[in-house]
């Protein structure tokens, strides 16, 4: 497959400089750190496609074509609510990825692992 076409190739960029092919956008999820789920990853999934991992304190860059998309941030059988994204061309957005055990709720960790299983995770656009 030719490598102007392929879906899950990472973005050409440098900074903050994007992708010279026109009608591309990023979609930019950050994961703040804390010490719940610091040892495991965040799958982030757009469009329904995994396309990326997300790490404690990290980032990932989806390069996507511009226009509508939702997207998920999961960990195991859990997850966050569907963020519907409107990307434009040439053009970054952000998300912040977060576990919604913070605080107080930590103690409520088995309610929303086996309840509120979509709201377990955090997914804002900043």
């Amino acid at each position: 497959m030719p490598d102007d076409i392929n879906p899950y190739r990472p973005p050409q960029a440098i900074g903050d400089a994007l992708s010279p092919i026109v009608g591309d956008s990023i979609i930019r999820v950050t994961r703040t750190p804390s010490w719940i789920d610091r040892l495991r990853d965040y799958r982030i999934v757009v469009d329904g496609v995994e396309r990326g991992r997300l790490k404690a304190g990290s980032a990932v860059d989806i390069l996507v074509a511009a226009g509508p998309h939702t997207v998920v941030a999961k960990i195991d059988w859990c997850g966050s609510p569907i963020a519907n994204v409107s990307t434009e061309s040439a053009a970054a957005t952000t998300l912040d990825c977060a576990s919604n055990l913070q605080g107080f709720r930590v103690l409520l960790a088995v309610i929303y692992v086996l309840f509120l299983r979509n709201q377990y995770l955090t997914l804002t656009q900043t």
